[in-house]
């Protein structure tokens, strides 16, 4: 009997323990029922053969861990001399539980209690003492797998009996655990959930606001990871990328031009206004020598050539007036403007490469060569800045 009893509380042990949790355990506050069956062993000397005990208890948990247990059993025994003596036990018990979030909770247990017998017993009614441990595995919120081992000392006589029950508890009401909410989703991984998400498809790894919106630390519009010019004022139209906006498209931002409809391709100072430069050289009649009284005009073009280095290049223009064949005038007019171009290299030692030479003849009169003062004004060398050079 002893035998069968330890198989049957060791299954009812080892069973929960090989199964996967699945249910938070004890209840604050519950009322449980277990009913339960098992082995009773009595200690040689009661003269009683060991028997069944079937039960019932019923617990009132204080705390998850701490309860109390009315429990009642009826032991189903013989004397050594073959006659029946059933045996009606009684006991208060105290349970401790520990673990009691899990699905498998173990508890100690003590009481106190009475055992009644058959009128046919030859031992009286007796004060009895009990402790031992027990575990319940909950496979469901409100019903658990109960095995349970107790010692009983029995004050009367001085016997020390052994309870191995296994059963079902079911509980009644108490505090249920809050089911965990879900946690929030968040799709883009941006660490704020999609219902609060206003960006909701931020690339993995930009940093982004209590919005889960892309920081835009400048404030222009345009999302740090994608702003090639993070640091831009605050209030400057911006392009896509994130930089201020040059609308003509001279090297100056609109809000620093103070130019801001300059023609494409001429050049500009750092206010985004075009640099003008137009110097008139005029010559003698068949003459290409520069004339003193014009080296005070190109000293102060050489200034100017020397001050803007970011101007590749010069132009150096020159004419003539009608006087003479197309094509004589033309090598005339070129010869004119390398005069120029000479003189500023070498008075100014400025880059030769920057100043291009170029004749055009007689086109582009500013007077007219009827007279003599119109022809002296249309033989002249024009030093021009900034423009697009015509190609030849």
């Amino acid at each position: 009997m002893r035998k069968q009893c330890l198989c049957l509380l060791s299954a009812f042990i080892l069973v929960p323990l090989a199964l996967s949790p699945a249910f938070a355990g004890t209840r604050q506050g519950a009322l449980t029922l277990s009913p339960m069956v098992g082995g009773y062993i009595f200690e040689g000397q009661q003269n009683m053969d060991n028997g069944p005990i079937f039960g019932l208890g019923v617990d009132y948990a204080f705390t998850k861990a701490l309860s109390a247990e009315l429990f009642y059993g009826f032991i189903a025994s013989e004397n050594d001399a073959g006659q029946d003596i059933d045996s009606h036990q009684g006991r208060l018990d105290a349970l401790y539980h520990f673990r009691t979030d899990r699905s498998l909770v173990p508890y100690l247990a003590a009481g106190l209690g009475g055992m009644a017998l058959d009128s046919n017993a030859p031992q009286d009614d007796t004060f009895l003492l009990d402790w031992g441990v027990g575990a319940k595995y909950f496979f469901s919120e409100d019903w658990a797998l109960r095995a349970d081992a107790r010692h009983i000392f029995t004050t009367e006589d001085s016997n020390h009996n052994l309870a191995l029950m296994a059963g079902l508890s079911y509980l009644i009401g108490g505090t249920r655990a809050q089911a965990a909410a879900p946690a929030p989703r968040d799709s883009d991984g941006d660490g704020v959930s999609d219902n609060l998400d206003r960006c909701p498809d931020t690339p993995r790894g930009v940093k982004v606001d209590g919005k889960g919106c892309p920081l835009d630390s400048d404030g222009d519009g345009v999302a740090d990871f994608e702003d090639k010019c993070p640091g831009t004022p605050r209030g400057i139209k911006v392009d896509v990328r994130g930089c201020p906006v040059d609308s003509d498209g001279d090297g100056v931002t609109d809000d620093r031009d103070k130019c801001p409809a300059t023609p494409k391709g001429e050049f500009v100072d750092a206010d985004g206004c075009t640099l003008k430069l137009t110097l008139h050289i005029n010559f003698d009649f068949d003459k290409a020598e520069i004339k003193p009284e014009f080296e005070k005009d190109l000293e102060n073009a050489g200034r100017f050539i020397l001050e803007h280095k970011d101007v590749p290049y010069i132009l150096i223009a020159g004419y003539t007036d009608s006087v003479g064949e197309d094509a004589y005038n033309r090598q005339l007019s070129e010869r004119r403007a390398q005069a120029v171009v000479e003189y500023l290299a070498a008075k100014f030692d400025i880059d030769p490469r920057r100043l291009a030479a170029r004749g055009y003849g007689e086109e582009r009169p500013v007077a007219s060569n009827d007279t003599e003062e119109g022809r002296y004004e249309n033989r002249r060398v024009e030093v021009i800045c900034c423009v697009l050079i015509p190609e030849d």
